[in-house]
């Protein structure tokens, strides 16, 4: 799956944006072609995306409980069905072993 994810990545990169405008609703208009767009900013490494993970559910889990959640993201293509990782989302549950 990777090796999709990595063309996506080549493709989407290698594309020209064409100019584009954004009117807000108090009238302002942004207009661009994403030139301007720092695109090592748009993938995270994996350390990064755990990272940021943390930071955004902090509070809602116990640290044990995130650790859990994002390994198993990590280890989503071994895994037959996504279950083991609604489980441990939600609130409460009690995180199955993964083998």
């Amino acid at each position: 799956m990777s090796d999709v994810r990595n063309q996506i990545r080549t493709r989407v990169l290698s594309e020209k944006l064409e100019s584009s405008v954004i009117e807000l609703d108090d009238g302002t208009k942004i207009e661009g072609n994403g030139d301007d767009i720092d695109r090592s900013q748009l993938y995270l490494s994996w350390s990064d995306a755990a990272e940021k993970f943390a930071q955004v559910t902090h509070g809602l889990k116990n640290e044990r409980e995130m650790k859990e959640i994002v390994n198993t993201v990590k280890a989503l293509d071994a895994l037959d069905s996504i279950t083991p990782l609604t489980r441990l989302m939600k609130a409460g549950a009690k995180a199955p072993a993964l083998g």
